[in-house]
């Protein structure tokens, strides 16, 4: 087991949010967390990377109790979260921001293979390396964050809306790409608006409603649900 999450409860801001969450992540897997907007998929995605401590329950990642401790430490065990917000520096180009990534997790062996890789996957990224990250697109940048991450050569990737905003075409590149990161050998949990999306990309799915995950369910089994919206 890569990640386990047991009987997590969560509060932002003095206020809980999650409510002894369970979920779990194989190696390689490719799970989707999805809810309606204010579930608590945040939070806990913010609880298990190490943004929040949460007030019972634990984060196992990799056979070891990680409650707690911070992104900065989690992300050099191969734990890696692409946030809602900006993940990038504004001020340094597309190149420097991928190439800090990589220096971060002291990842610098094959820099220059791993670089063409995220070329290959994101072109535009390489068609705009020279230029500063702020004034990407909104799209780009969110292109540029998930570049970072694989830049970083993560065990287990947290992915928290990658698709909002975004334009249905780039919704669709950036499905493959995800379907591309998985054949890699890396494990997603993704937390997603886009509900059709994650259940076709997911092997499985998990449902949250108000701070509480409600169902696990099977890709196969989500696909064929009649009353999937009655569930948010």
């Amino acid at each position: 087991m890569l990640l386990e999450v047991k009987s997590l409860d969560v509060c932002y801001q003095e206020k809980q949010v999650v409510f002894g969450a369970l979920l779990h992540v194989q190696v390689g897997e490719f799970v989707a967390l999805i809810g309606h907007n204010g579930a608590g998929k945040t939070t806990l995605l913010k609880a298990i990377c190490g943004f929040l401590k949460p007030s019972n329950g634990e984060v196992i990642y990799k056979g070891k109790n990680i409650t707690g401790l911070s992104p900065a430490v989690n992300v050099k065990e191969g734990l890696c979260f692409v946030q809602q917000e900006k993940s990038i520096f504004p001020n340094l180009s597309v190149l420097e921001n991928l190439q800090l990534a990589a220096y971060a997790v002291e990842k610098t062996s094959g820099l220059n293979e791993r670089l063409e890789k995220v070329y290959s996957l994101f072109p535009v990224l390489k068609d705009r390396e020279k230029q500063l990250a702020d004034t990407l697109s909104g799209g780009q940048q969110k292109q540029l964050a998930v570049g970072m991450a694989i830049l970083m050569q993560p065990e287990l990737l947290l992915l928290d809306e990658p698709t909002l905003g975004l334009s249905p075409n780039l919704v669709k590149d950036l499905g493959g790409v995800l379907e591309e990161i998985s054949k890699m050998g890396t494990a997603i949990l993704l937390v997603e608006q886009n509900v059709k999306m994650a259940i076709s990309l997911a092997e499985r799915v998990y449902v949250m409603r108000t701070g509480q995950i409600i169902l696990e369910d099977t890709h196969a089994h989500m696909i064929t649900r009649e009353n999937l919206w009655d569930l948010f």
